[in-house]
């Protein structure tokens, strides 16, 4: 029995001794009996006051607590009988129970994006606190720069359009060039909308990094506008946060009745969610918004979700709302690879989940191996013939493609092994790592598997993704009885793991009924009837726990008939990059870096000290960073400025590789950001 335990007994005793003793004759309990009651009363107190801790309040709560058990004390000593001190123990007690505890520890999470028919860049913050509560919720929108115009044209500073507004065809006076978190954003007329770095705003603006770093500079008033013909005068007062964001410039703000305004509508859709976002958020992902919403008509009725009322009047409620379950479940997608289906296959497993852990999407692909393509009869010089290739448990004929190369790797047949073989390593042993799974899998994504031809040259058009790929070259597509097809068989797995994410360690033959479906071990169908389920199960699940992934960013020059990009795969722990892999040309077909230009290695070089600088950083410091190209004669991309890269992650200009910098920070950018 615990210390507290005896000493509640030991007052409990002494009090029902002292009724007795009250009942059977006047006089109170006085003298070494009442100081015993005392003794006890004090005891309670003190231990009573251990079910505090001080790390839960704030110094003024921690004195107040303090104050109740020295009061309470005194109370007691000042006691004259049993029921005062009983009533003194008592209102210490309940004093310590009324001081309040600190405010939990709460954090907020933010979500950028177009909204209001991609109009406008939205921002909308969730507040949640230490125990995963959501407290609060804000929306905000900035709108975009073509919504401040010159009222008359400015030589050199204003470009003059006709565009279509509101059904109607305007002239507009719209400031040339617009600066803005490292970008600049210049009118163009065939567009009839700003450009960034080559690009339609639009266009831009769907990249979250993009879209942040506009609402960002609006928000911190930052946004400059270029206003001297020479370009060397800036003006960072024609757009701020009072003429741009709507929750100042008095954006609808005189709706017609019973529609809302903007600032009531952006509370009332806060409310709900704040209100109902644990039911709904799941509803959300199940269903999609556009599933989700009903009632609203154009006269400014409100919606309605499952029976209640949002409050909210405005039409693009989807995207508001979108906003905030983006904002408070901060999805993030991620991948594993390794062989499956009995080691001879390269799967890779895709997973997105929400910042609480829900599986919220999922997906599978499975990149067959090389032995997968003969050729139909032998070819000299080209193929290898394999008079006793195990398959099905028979000994076959088959002419086999003598070599094959991807991601800087040769293979070559060999008859021995019955497998291709590097350096003595055959390739199935040589997938084993993960790492090597990853490039192979990623080659046959970019069609960069090549066998050499008679001609001792590398032809990329027989082994192609489509050729390999299980969902592009019809594997398994006819199933069998109660057997189910490929695609079926990825989908239940998928549909399963959804719904019931990895609580289960592994599925063994026991799982596995008469009927050919898969079973977990709380009898719960999995609805998949392939044998290796538990290849993929694992490979989900790695995917599950590994948070690791691929991102690309690439473009096609024409002066030089080359396309210029880069893929990597990035790792993040906790929000804290701790690995970065660049997957070299040879897995995607780009160009890095040109291989014969004279500077090369020491690009590469540099290329590898940025990597390296970028490991231990957050994901919003990896955010916080400036890309941009240098103005390149041809490309289909055109860059910023002539100045080329300016400060990349206080990196300064990467000596003559800039663009190869940027392309590797945007391709950084979408692995984050999962695209």
């Amino acid at each position: 029995m615990k210390k507290t335990q005896i000493l509640s007994l030991v007052v409990i005793l002494v009090l029902a001794l002292t009724v007795v003793l009250a009942a059977c004759q006047p006089a109170a309990p006085a003298g070494d009996a009442l100081e015993e009651v005392k003794t006890a009363g004090k005891t309670e107190i003190d231990n009573y006051a251990k079910n505090f801790a001080q790390s839960d309040y704030t110094a003024d709560g921690w004195t107040a607590l303090q104050k109740a058990v020295t009061d309470g004390k005194a109370a007691v000593d000042a006691a004259t009988n049993a029921e005062g001190v009983f009533t003194a123990v008592n209102n210490a007690k309940s004093a310590m129970d009324k001081v309040a505890k600190a405010p939990a520890a709460t954090s907020e999470y933010v979500a950028y994006g177009l909204v209001h028919g991609n109009g406008y860049v939205g921002k909308a913050t969730v507040t949640v606190d230490a125990n995963g509560v959501v407290t609060d919720a804000t929306l905000d929108e900035a709108c975009l720069p073509t919504y401040v115009t010159a009222e008359e044209p400015v030589e050199g500073v204003t470009t003059t359009d006709k565009v279509t507004s509101h059904g109607s065809e305007v002239t507009k006076h719209f400031y040339t060039t617009v600066k803005f978190g490292g970008y600049t954003a210049t009118y163009d007329l065939a567009t009839h909308t700003y450009l960034i770095n080559g690009l339609p705003m639009l266009d831009r603006f769907q990249s979250t990094v993009y879209a942040r770093a506009w609402f960002e500079a609006v928000y911190t008033d930052s946004v400059v506008v270029v206003v001297s013909a020479d370009g060397k005068t800036e003006d960072g007062e024609i757009m701020n946060s009072a003429t741009l964001l709507k929750s100042q410039n008095g954006y609808w703000n005189k709706p017609t009745e019973p529609a809302l305004g903007w600032e009531e509508n952006a509370v009332a859709t806060s409310t709900f969610f704040v209100e109902n976002y644990e039911a709904f958020v799941p509803a959300f992902y199940q269903n999609g918004p556009e599933n989700l919403f009903y009632g609203h008509s154009s006269n400014g009725q409100p919606w309605f979700w499952n029976g209640i009322n949002t409050g909210a009047t405005w039409t693009d409620m989807e995207d508001y709302i979108t906003l905030l379950v983006v904002a408070y479940a901060q999805p993030s997608q991620s991948f594993a690879y390794g062989l499956v289906h009995g080691k001879g296959y390269v799967g890779q497993a895709g997973i997105i989940r929400t910042l609480q852990g829900k599986v919220i999407a999922a997906d599978l692909e499975e990149a067959c191996l090389p032995t997968y393509i003969a050729a139909e009869a032998a070819i000299e010089d080209v193929t290898t013939t394999d008079e006793a290739y195990p398959s099905h448990g028979s000994e076959v004929t088959k002419h086999f493609y003598t070599t094959v190369k991807f991601g800087g790797n040769t293979f070559t047949y060999s008859t021995t092994e019955h497998d291709y073989v590097m350096e003595g390593t055959t390739l199935k042993a040589w997938l084993e790592d993960e790492a090597n799974a990853m490039v192979y899998f990623l080659s046959v994504y970019n069609n960069q598997v090549a066998i050499v031809n008679a001609e001792g040259e590398d032809d990329f058009t027989v082994m192609t993704s489509a050729k390999l790929f299980k969902s592009q070259n019809g594997y398994w597509s006819t199933p069998s009885g109660s057997q189910l097809g490929w695609k079926t068989n990825v989908e239940k797995t998928v549909e399963y793991v959804i719904n019931n994410g990895f609580a289960q360690e592994e599925f063994t033959a026991d799982n596995k009924l008469s009927s050919g479906v898969i079973v977990d071990d709380n009898g719960i169908s999995t609805g998949a009837t392939w044998t290796d389920f538990n290849d993929y199960y694992q490979l989900l699940k790695k995917a599950y726990e590994t948070q690791v992934s691929i991102g690309s960013f690439n473009y096609y020059i024409q002066a030089w008939s080359s396309n210029y990009g880069v893929q990597v795969a990035v790792t993040v722990e906790d929000g804290i990059i701790t690995d970065i892999v660049v997957l070299n040309d040879a897995v995607t077909g780009w160009h890095q870096i040109t291989p014969s230009w004279e500077d090369h290695d020491s690009c590469v070089e540099l290329q590898a000290e940025f990597v390296e600088s970028l490991i231990g950083l957050s994901v919003e410091e990896i955010y916080d960073m400036t890309a941009a190209f240098n103005l390149a004669s041809g490309t289909s991309v055109s860059a910023g400025g002539e100045e080329g890269v300016s400060a990349v992650g206080g990196n300064g200009v990467m000596t003559g590789a800039t663009q190869s910098e940027a392309r590797l920070l945007l391709a950084i950018w979408n692995a984050l950001l999962g695209l």
